[in-house]
């Protein structure tokens, strides 16, 4: 798959990677899932290849990674991992996180109306208050 790829050959995968992460982003914010049969999978394969984009050690240090590889599998130009992090830094740029975290919380975990406002009052309380009730329900199971 396009994740196995790129997590085993991030440098060589990076001329292919904003049109991915592109596609990806598409299938997480566009796609009517009633349309797909395989919604549910193909999303969940859409957003773990972002992650791994977000987490890729190639494409967070840089230099330190490219320094570990051995002659044969280093790039062969320098600028190979400038354009990486450019396509990447760009596809993310003008507030895409943001709208994509929105859209995953807002269509794939709705909150209620009450929860929306404790939130809204006081995210930390809210937060804390989720983590209270999550803990009681294990106890509660045990």
């Amino acid at each position: 798959t396009a994740l196995d790829v790129q997590e085993q050959y991030p440098l060589t995968f990076g001329p292919y990677l904003k049109k991915l992460m592109t596609f990806f982003d598409q299938c997480c914010t566009k796609i009517d899932k009633s349309q797909f049969q395989f919604f549910n999978k193909f999303l969940i394969k859409s957003m773990n290849f972002l992650r791994s984009v977000i987490e890729c050690e190639a494409y967070c240090s840089g230099d330190v990674y490219i320094d570990r590889l051995s002659d044969r599998d280093k790039p062969e130009s320098p600028d190979m991992f400038n354009k990486i992090r450019d396509s990447i830094e760009e596809f993310w740029a003008n507030g895409k996180a943001e709208t994509l975290s929105e859209h995953i919380v807002s269509h794939f975990f709705p909150l209620s109306p009450k929860e929306v406002s404790s939130w809204a009052e006081d995210p930390e309380t809210y937060v804390l208050e989720c983590d209270e009730m999550e803990a009681d329900s294990v106890r509660s199971e045990a």
